[in-house]
């Protein structure tokens, strides 16, 4: 039985336990198939005393002065495939040349608590271990194969993205941006001399690079008991404390959906403005038969406007028609484009960033006092 760090790691790529690229998938099955040659044999013996031999080395500069070289699995697998084939009739090693292409300096340091998201929640860097399944930049589940020592002591930044969040990298981190209409990777220390400059305009300040957004997150289906478009169209619209909607007569039909469900609504017309109406689904007065009030009651939102937790991890297609139901109802957009949301309710906005960073989907976040009539009225987030 050969040991994990090799034989393991092929198997593991060859799985897709572990994401890797074509190159090393091949190299990976070429390992496999070698095992049903006639011609040549692996000598486990000779590679063990290889890595025996590397182990015993130690740093002799830097950061890691004094310390020894630990060989990851990958590194041991090439090791394997370079020491381990040898020839039947010479025991003369197959491979004499080898190419090892990898990126530079890698494993760069992010804060202890830095935010990952995970199939069921969210964890931290700090948490994390070898075997947890987490949410890669693809928005698939992908499996934690190894995990570094913690550094301390060495040079690291607080970096702010225009959505507000804020995250603590190291000067050697990587970082895959924009730059000059062109894609390149660079570290936090080459970025931070010239991240940012005066608009020629001189309205404000641009910025030179840009981290592209992650894929969509791709949760499974859950079951709810309010669909998420309607519970959309409440939390927009919706009296807090009553299982009611205050719309434009002009948007009425996209109450249409709520029929199959709660029945027909009671509609009432505003006496102060005419094309306000009142949709109600309070039911039968004095008999408590209302299954819309129920239902925001048992979900913890009723008298208490928010975005339950549990719609946040829901499939693409579901938390997509949450953003649809709260957009119809308080977003907009203009001629270029550009969507807006605005909500006086920060527990709203809280939940729908924390929904967008989940889509994929690019947005900065202010605080402003808007005027009605040119009277100021309370603050909303937008």
């Amino acid at each position: 039985m050969l040991s994990y760090s090799y034989s393991q790691y092929a198997d593991d790529v060859l799985n897709e336990k572990i994401k890797a690229c074509e190159a090393i998938k091949l190299a990976c099955k070429r390992y496999k198939d070698w095992f049903n040659r006639e011609d040549i044999y692996f000598d486990e013996e000779d590679v063990q005393q290889k890595i025996r031999i590397v182990s015993r080395l130690k740093h002799y500069t830097g950061k890691h002065n004094g310390r020894p070289f630990e060989l990851l699995p990958w590194q041991q697998f090439c090791v394997a495939n370079i020491f381990g084939w040898k020839w039947k009739d010479s025991n003369l090693r197959v491979t004499k040349n080898v190419f090892i292409m990898i990126s530079r300096k890698a494993g760069k340091a992010l804060s202890l608590d830095t935010k990952l998201y995970t199939p069921t929640g969210v964890t931290t860097m700090g948490e994390i271990k070898e075997g947890d399944v987490i949410i890669g930049a693809d928005g698939k589940e992908t499996t934690v194969t190894y995990t570094t020592p913690i550094k301390y002591n060495h040079n690291c930044y607080k970096v702010t993205f225009e959505d507000g969040e804020k995250i603590i990298a190291d000067a050697e981190h990587n970082w895959y941006v924009y730059h000059n209409q062109k894609c390149s990777v660079k570290t936090t220390e080459e970025i931070l001399p010239k991240y940012k400059r005066i608009r020629k305009d001189g309205k404000g300040i641009e910025y030179l690079y840009r981290v592209p957004m992650n894929k969509p997150i791709d949760y499974s289906e859950k079951s709810y008991t309010i669909d998420p478009y309607v519970l959309g169209l409440w939390l927009g619209d919706g009296d807090s404390a009553k299982p009611n909607f205050t719309v434009n007569e002009k948007d009425l039909s996209m109450y249409d959906c709520l029929t199959a469900t709660y029945g027909e609504p009671k509609i009432y017309v505003d006496k102060r403005k005419s094309s306000t109406l009142s949709i109600s689904y309070a039911g039968d007065k004095g008999k408590n038969n209302s299954l819309l009030r129920h239902q925001l009651i048992d979900l913890g939102v009723f008298k208490n406007k928010h975005i339950p937790t549990e719609y946040l991890y829901g499939s693409i297609e579901q938390r997509l028609a949450l953003l649809q139901g709260l957009m119809d109802t308080d977003g907009s957009i203009n001629k270029g484009g550009e969507c807006e949301f605005i909500q006086k309710n920060t527990d709203i906005t809280d939940g729908l960033c924390t929904l967008l960073s989940s889509l994929g989907i690019k947005y900065t976040r202010i605080t402003k006092i808007p005027k009605v009539n040119g009277k100021e009225c309370e603050k909303v987030q937008r």
